[in-house]
């Protein structure tokens, strides 16, 4: 072969070869609270998805996958107004159509409208509302529906020969009265019974009202509301002598610090769904833990970074036109996943099945 012809060839397959190792960035919006925290809630969220996305994006780089994204903070400002005006925004202006983020119910049902209209899609780590479970919506959930969770809860309930059971919920929250509805159908369905369903906005319940729920003795009390909130109910309760068992929900917070500090002086007994277990350490998530060092851990950081494990395995998957257009198809093409907390083999819609089990408070 003449030297001139293999020069050609060799600089053919020198480009060939880099063309092949380029890695595909695509970029994403990150939407959560930055600056202020949300309700009743003790920190901004979108701090711990910062934290579990980066940790994630570190993992692909050193994984050498073909495939990275780069980020953009959009801050919702602690409003749930802002949430369609800047994701239209990011669509328009910086031709973003992915999303993470919005981890409360009530904030990725807010969302949907734009989504829709965009063909854009949200990746949120930890709505939980079956509300947004169909085929009109574009928001992956990996967090367990409410469905899930009170089918768990409710079934732990009648375990213990509990079939007398009252609710305290948020009236003005769409995923406190959603968890109070779902946990009354599935107790009844098992043969329970709600004695008394106490609701007000914010939870901002008067001793009197919580001593009314004295005259039915329920065995147990279900309580789908904020940490914050949780807490300043359990001593209104210890004021009024009741002393069922609490119900806790997954709002109560991955490990319940909060609530654990604010009632230290007064003894309950309690069982709390257990999403993304603090004290077990499966083998799967012990790399994540590690990369966390002293960051805090939670299921909102642990399911951000599934959500960025996951988003690589759907575009690795199907192409990113095919992602948006069938969203659904390309979710079951991508499972089982391997998430933080085991497998996970199914989706219903864009719902990824993730098993819950229940603790002891």
């Amino acid at each position: 072969m003449a030297p001139k012809l293999l020069l050609l060839l060799l600089s053919a397959l020198s480009l060939s070869a880099n063309a092949l190792a380029q890695v595909t960035c695509e970029k994403i919006g990150i939407l959560g609270e930055f600056k202020t925290a949300t309700g009743r809630t003790v920190s901004p969220f979108g701090l711990d998805i910062r934290t579990g996305v980066q940790v994630a994006l570190d993992k692909l780089k050193r994984d050498g996958r073909k495939i990275c994204f780069t980020t953009v903070e959009i801050d919702i400002n602690n409003s749930i107004a802002n949430i369609p005006g800047l994701i239209a925004q990011s669509i328009r202006k910086d031709g973003i159509n992915i999303f993470l983020g919005l981890g409360i119910s009530d904030q990725a049902i807010m969302a949907t409208e734009v989504l829709v209209k965009h063909n854009a899609l949200l990746i949120t780590p930890t709505a939980s509302s079956d509300e947004l479970v169909g085929p009109e919506f574009r928001q992956i959930m990996l967090f367990p529906r409410n469905s899930l969770i009170v089918e768990a809860l409710a079934k732990e309930t009648m375990r213990r020969g509990l079939k007398k059971v009252a609710i305290i919920s948020e009236s003005n929250s769409t995923y406190s009265k959603n968890m109070a509805l779902q946990f009354r159908t599935q107790l009844q369905n098992l043969g329970g019974t709600v004695t008394t369903t106490l609701a007000a906005r914010k939870a901002a319940f008067s001793v009197n009202q919580i001593c009314s729920l004295k005259a039915d003795s329920p065995q147990a009390i279900f309580m789908p509301i904020f940490e914050l909130d949780a807490a300043r109910v359990i001593s209104l309760l210890d004021k009024c002598a009741i002393h069922p068992l609490i119900i806790g929900a997954d709002s109560w917070g991955t490990d319940s610090k909060v609530i654990q500090a604010a009632t230290k002086a007064i003894s309950f007994e309690a069982i709390l769904p257990q999403i993304y277990p603090l004290k077990e350490k499966p083998p799967q998530d012990l790399e994540f833990r590690t990369a966390m060092d002293k960051n805090r851990i939670n299921d909102l950081s642990a399911f951000s970074y599934d959500g960025i494990l996951f988003l690589a395995k759907l575009m690795e998957t199907c192409s990113k036109a095919s992602l948006l257009q069938t969203p659904k198809l390309c979710v079951d093409k991508a499972l089982p996943f391997e998430s933080l907390t085991g497998p996970v083999p199914t989706a219903t819609h864009l719902s990824l099945d993730r098993r819950v089990q229940v603790r002891n408070f």
